[in-house]
Parts: structure tokens; sequence; C-alpha cells
């Protein structure tokens, strides 16, 4: 999934870990060094919080999980089961069935009535949060920095005509990107870290000998 449809651009802030992250605060930073620092912390206070949470859930739900275990050593105990009979095996199997679906459903209460971390479920929401607000304050150049580094240079090889139709896109994105930076003052730059990302280039932008 990507979490950019779940937030969406219009998100002034979010809420981690008893932490608020403003865009307009994160937007006043001046580097790009300090905001991914600021998103490094975020993240880190999210895994924390989460940690937390489902520790907490798991020690909650531990009498569950042994009240389980006890039903079914009764289960399996009863005079009934203690002679071989044809349909024994199933009729063991579905019992132990609907106690382990009895023990679901009570943990499935339990964690919708534990208390919510103060912060985004996974920390991956989180670093889309920042990477939303990123694109608004980056420089063309981070901007092409950002897309080499994410992209994936062997998307030709996939059978997945929707993986290759993405790579194209993004192939066609960066080599414009490229041609504006060139046009501009940071032309030799952004060659030189188009060469540096390229799997098969030199850092000259000659091609790699594979068999040396």
């Amino acid at each position: 999934m990507n979490y950019r449809h779940r937030f969406g651009s219009n998100v002034d802030s979010i809420r981690v870990d008893g932490v608020t992250y403003t865009r307009e605060d994160y937007c006043k930073l001046p580097s790009k060094a300090e905001r991914e620092a600021l998103r490094e912390l975020a993240e880190q206070r999210c895994c924390a919080a989460n940690t937390r949470h489902y520790d907490a859930l798991r020690e909650a739900q531990k009498p569950l999980r042994e009240a389980f275990e006890v039903a079914r050593k009764e289960f399996w105990a009863q005079d009934r089961f203690r002679k071989r009979y044809a349909g024994r095996a199933d009729h063991m199997r579905l019992g132990e069935r609907a106690l382990r679906a009895t023990m679901h459903d009570a943990m499935r209460v339990l964690q919708d009535n534990m208390p919510p971390v103060d912060g985004c479920t996974y920390p991956a929401a989180v670093d889309d949060m920042f990477l939303v607000w990123e694109e608004v304050v980056e420089t063309p150049f981070e901007r092409f920095e950002r897309l080499l580094s994410h992209h994936d240079w062997y998307y030709s090889y996939s059978d997945d005509h929707g993986v290759w139709s993405a790579g194209e896109r993004r192939s066609r994105e960066i080599r414009c990107q490229l041609d504006t930076l060139k046009s501009g003052n940071f032309g030799e730059a952004a060659q030189l870290l188009y060469n540096q990302k390229c799997p098969w280039l030199n850092d000259d932008g000659s091609q790699k000998n594979e068999n040396p």
C-alpha cells in the first residue's frame, strides 16, 4: 500500500509517540540533512511506541493462551476419546478448532480495546508522510537524487507489465530531470550522480566491463 493515499498531501501535522510534527516546522529546516535527521528521529519514536504497544498486547493475551492450552488438554482427556473409533480424529480436530476460534475472538476483542499508540501504526507510514512534505521543499537536484535512489534499474527484465510501465515512466522522468539540470548549474554534478547510481556505468560514463 502507498501510504500517501492514506495521508494525502494536505496533512499539516502528524503526532508520533506524544510528539507533534508540523509541515511548517519541517519546511523551515534549512538543509536536507536536518530534515532527514528529523524523519529518522520520528521513525525511532514510532518504532519504540509500537514495541511498547505490542509487548503490552502480548502480555495481556497470555492468560487467553494459557486458558486455551488448559481447555485443549481437558477436551482431549474426555472419556469418549480414550478409545479409537471411526471419526475420532475428525471430532478432536473440530473441537480443537472451535476452542482456537474462541481464543482468537477473545484476542481480537482485547486488541480492539487496547489503548491506541500515540503515533502511526507503521514506521513506513511516518517515513512516507515526511516524503510527502519533502516534495514541497526539495530542490530540483534533491528531487533528481530521490528519483535515482528509488528507481528500479532492472525494470525491463520484469514479466509484470505494471512494473515495466512504472519503471519506464520513472526512467523518462529521470532523463527529463537530467536534461533540465544539465541546462543549469548542476549539469556536471547531476551527470556524475547518474553515473554513480546507474549499475552499468562507471563514474566517467563509460560502460562497466562485466567480464574483466
